[in-house]
C-alpha cells in the first residue's frame, strides 16, 4: 500500500475562491430512502462508504474495534473483521475510509490507539472476495501514525492518505483520475491549507489563502471536475464567536 507522502514541491496552479450561501429553498429532483443497518453497539457509526454496484456496497467506522458492514441491495449486515485492539494492545480503534475495486477486492484504513498511552498507529485491511485480512503498515519508532482515507485503482494500485507526511502537517482527503493524478488536501505546518498533487513523476505543493472571515481555515475534501479542475472545500473557524463558515475553492491548471 503506498501512503501519499514525500518531498513536495511548488506548483503553480491558480485557486479561485468561492463562498457558499443558503439561498431560497431549491426545488428537489431526487429523493431519498433510509435502509436498514445493522446495530452498532453505543460508539457506533460510519465514516466511509463505497459500492462496486446497486446491491454490493461496503460501510466503515467506528465501534471501539473497527466496523465493517455490508449492503446486499435491502440491507446492510455486519461483516467480520479482523481484531484492530489486537488482544489489548490497543485500547480503540476506527476505521475512517474505505474504497472498492470490484466485488472481491476492497480495502479500509483507519487507526488503532495503543494501551497505556503509547501511541496512535494505523491500521489497514484487504477484502480479497471471502474475507478481510490486516495488511501491515509501517510505523516509524516514536512517532503516531494513522490513515484518513483510501483511493484504489486496482488490487496493486492503492494510495492511503495519512494524517501527517511533511511538509504537510495534516491531510484530510484524497482523490484521483488516475495512479498518475492524484490530490490530497490537507495543511501545513504552520495551519495553513494547502493541495498537493501527484503527477506520477512526483508532488507539487498549491498553497489555498482565503481572503475576508476571521479565525483559521482548514480543508475537509477535495475533488476533480474534469480533465483540469478540482474543488476543495473546508471551513473557517472564529474562535471568538464559537461560529464556523464555510469555504470553497475552485484549482484551475
Amino acid at each position: 500500500m503506498r501512503h501519499c507522502h514525500g518531498a513536495l514541491r511548488g506548483a503553480g496552479s491558480a485557486v479561485v475562491i468561492g463562498a457558499i450561501f443558503i439561498g431560497a429553498t431549491p426545488a428537489y429532483a431526487s429523493t431519498s430512502t433510509q435502509t436498514p443497518v445493522a446495530p452498532t453497539g453505543f460508539y457506533g457509526g460510519f465514516s466511509d462508504v463505497t459500492a462496486v454496484s446497486a446491491t454490493d456496497g461496503w460501510a466503515v467506522g467506528g465501534n471501539g474495534n473497527g466496523l465493517v458492514q455490508r449492503f446486499n441491495g435491502a440491507s446492510w449486515s455486519i461483516a467480520a473483521s479482523p481484531d484492530l485492539l489486537d488482544g489489548g494492545a490497543n485500547t480503540w480503534a476506527i476505521l475512517s475510509g474505505v474504497d472498492s475495486v470490484s466485488a472481491s477486492s476492497a480495502f479500509a484504513v483507519g487507526r488503532a490507539t495503543g494501551a497505556g498511552n503509547t501511541g496512535q498507529s494505523a491500521v489497514a485491511l484487504r477484502w480479497n472476495g471471502s474475507a478481510w485480512s490486516r495488511l501491515a503498515v509501517p510505523r516509524p519508532a516514536g512517532t503516531d501514525t494513522s490513515l484518513a482515507a483510501v483511493k484504489a485503482f486496482s488490487p496493486s494500485d492503492v494510495w492511503a492518505n495519512t494524517t501527517a507526511a511533511p511538509p504537510l502537517a495534516t491531510l484530510s482527503s484524497v482523490t484521483a483520475r488516475s495512479s498518475n493524478d492524484v490530490w490530497v488536501a490537507g495543511a501545513d505546518a504552520n495551519g495553513t491549507p494547502a493541495l498537493a498533487h501527484w503527477t506520477g513523476a512526483g508532488w507539487s505543493v498549491t498553497p489555498v489563502s482565503v481572503t475576508g472571515g476571521v479565525g483559521l481555515p482548514s480543508l475537509a475534501q477535495v475533488t476533480v471536475v474534469d480533465a483540469a479542475t478540482e474543488w476543495a472545500v473546508g471551513s473557517q473557524w472564529d474562535g471568538a464567536t464559537g461560529q464556523s463558515s464555510a469555504i470553497a475553492f475552485r484549482v484551475v491548471g
